[in-house]
């Protein structure tokens, strides 16, 4: 279980039953300061990021909503490697932060990856092949069926629960300028990191 910070959300209220959001359930708001930034597309598309950050931690969760509302899949499939990389950058350069009020649903998020494909493509191949088998780790040779991660994500008032999560390493820079306050409430499809 990891809070996040500067604080609680609280739960806010109902959500527009015109909404498609309002399928999903209950909302959290919180008035704050958090990191912001926008990546503009080609053909006027674009995403707008916050970031969520962990208590007394270097990892955070980074909320994603396409420019142009209900338009995520068009957004997503524009984005590419280096705008990942344009955000992560981002997250490592600049400490700034912004006046904001964020209002996101609760939700919970289920995944799970077989990693026996990328395994192979790095060349750990041995493990899996039958005439390869590992010798001396049990009474009888063996091979890997499977590798994979499961991944359960919770997020709530209290914060969020994970029961596995990815790592990235940040480093603290100068902090801009502040910003005028900004309106971040994912009431439609959103894309997390």
């Amino acid at each position: 279980f990891t809070k996040t910070e500067p604080g609680l959300f609280e739960t806010a209220p109902s959500a527009d039953s015109r909404s498609p959001v309002a399928q999903l359930g209950p909302m959290m708001y919180q008035f704050n300061r958090f990191r912001y930034g926008e990546i503009d597309f080609t053909n006027g598309h674009g995403m707008r990021w916050v970031e969520l950050p962990y208590e007394s931690s270097s990892l955070s969760m980074v909320l994603m909503l396409p420019k142009m509302r209900h338009q995520l899949q068009q957004s997503a499939q524009q984005l590419s490697v280096a705008d990942i990389t344009e955000i992560i950058t981002s997250l490592n350069q600049n400490r700034g932060t912004n006046k904001m009020h964020l209002t996101v649903p609760k939700f919970n998020v289920f995944s799970s990856l077989s990693l026996v494909p990328a395994l192979k493509h790095l060349g750990l191949r041995s493990i899996f092949d039958r005439a390869s088998a590992l010798q001396n780790l049990a009474n009888e040779p063996l091979v890997v069926r499977d590798v994979s991660q499961r991944t359960f994500i919770s997020v709530d008032e209290q914060g969020t629960t994970a029961v596995s999560a990815a790592s990235l390493a940040f480093v603290a820079l100068s902090a801009a300028p502040p910003p005028p306050i900004i309106n971040f409430t994912v009431n439609e499809p959103f894309l997390m990191m």
